[in-house]
């Protein structure tokens, strides 16, 4: 039977032994018994993990024999914390981040590896190995600024994985992208259970152009917030659209914008408005 040890070396306040169907919380500095965890799945490769950071001390244990459960426990405040489906096939290594905040998985099959956040369980990043064939993972191991989890198994190779985290996490969230003809991507929220009309969240210029008229804030060609139905309207307003005239308008042409009357030195300011679609 092999069994595993676990302990904290940086702040040396716990040490965990790991058995096939129970563990053992000691305090590192008397090494009295704070705290067992019994009728654990069995776990004959004693596999589990200990964060080092003293804020997030956590401790993970396979959580099932036959898929992979992990189950995450306060090991300072003795207490279980949540517990997290990682995999369909039973684990075979798991590994926390220096801060305690985030944890690595890899199950038997050895093909993909998973990065979870500690505090909800929910998944951060997905890495696949290979597809070729299964193999056995024997160690996962951030590096301590946490930007690169290293992985090594049974073959010739170690894989290293960047963890870059996304600038603006918009992908759970429901948008709607519109591109218009004078070079601007529009980004609107969506709410796909109130629906209504559609906020815009942010813009981009495509063209590589600087606005010169305006440089902050949204263009003066912004559009107005999309309603649900309107697409038809939008379609007759462009069908109906006529383009400027190529020279542009001349303003100071007397046969097309006459001068008044009553003051002959005041042109009159017609304004001239057209819709893009």
């Amino acid at each position: 039977m092999n069994y595993g040890v676990r302990f904290n070396l940086f702040f040396r306040q716990r040490l965990v032994v790991c058995l096939e169907e129970s563990l053992y919380i000691h305090n590192i500095r008397d090494m009295k018994v704070l705290h067992t965890i019994r009728e654990t799945p069995p776990n004959p490769q004693g596999l589990c993990a200990l964060s080092i950071d003293n804020d997030n001390c956590f401790l993970a244990y396979p959580g099932s024999s036959t898929i992979g459960e992990v189950q995450i426990f306060d090991a300072i405040n003795l207490h279980a914390k949540t517990m997290i489906p990682a995999h369909d096939s039973p684990l075979a290594a798991i590994a926390f981040s220096p801060n305690g905040t985030r944890i690595a998985t890899a199950s038997e099959k050895g093909t993909v590896i998973r990065v979870f956040s500690v505090s909800d369980g929910t998944k951060l990043f997905e890495f696949r190995r290979g597809v070729k064939r299964c193999v056995a993972i024997s160690s996962l191991v951030f590096s301590m600024c946490s930007n690169y989890l290293g992985c090594s198994s049974n073959t010739e190779t170690v894989h290293i994985f960047k963890l870059e985290e996304p600038k603006d996490r918009i992908q759970n969230q429901l948008r709607l992208l519109v591109a218009t003809e004078d070079g601007f991507l529009y980004v609107y929220n969506m709410d796909s259970n109130e629906g209504g009309d559609l906020t815009l969240y942010k813009q981009h210029r495509l063209d590589g152009k600087i606005d010169e008229t305006k440089t902050d804030g949204p263009p003066r060609s912004e559009p107005q917030p999309i309603q649900d139905g309107e697409s038809e309207k939008f379609r007759e307003m462009a069908a109906a659209t006529e383009s400027p005239p190529k020279g542009g308008f001349q303003f100071n042409d007397d046969q097309e914008y006459p001068r008044s009357r009553k003051n002959p030195t005041e042109a009159w300011r017609r304004p001239c408005v057209w819709a893009t679609p």
